[in-house]
């Protein structure tokens, strides 16, 4: 995976998966200090620390887990945002 600098949009390093893995969505923990991405077609979250820099960890997440890195919301989007899911 591609490390860009955020200023000059240039690659500036790469984290390897090993395997290849499947990056996808993600997003940043609340401190900064970590990047979560789903593996998308692996079944794995992969944990990348800034710090190191790389991948930290591939946790899985079960077998043939939905797209994305959440939970499925009883009631959709509109349970999730307190809605009735109509």
């Amino acid at each position: 995976m591609a490390v860009l600098d955020t200023t000059t949009h240039q690659p500036i390093g790469k984290w390897h998966i090993p395997g290849g893995g499947s990056p996808d969505m993600g997003g940043v923990s609340a401190d900064g200090k970590q990047l979560w991405l789903s593996g998308r077609y692996h079944n794995e979250v992969y944990v990348f620390d800034w710090t190191t820099p790389g991948l930290l960890e591939a946790v899985g997440s079960g077998k043939d887990e939905r797209h994305g890195s959440s939970e499925e919301v009883p009631g959709g989007v509109e349970g999730a945002r307190g809605g009735d899911g109509a």
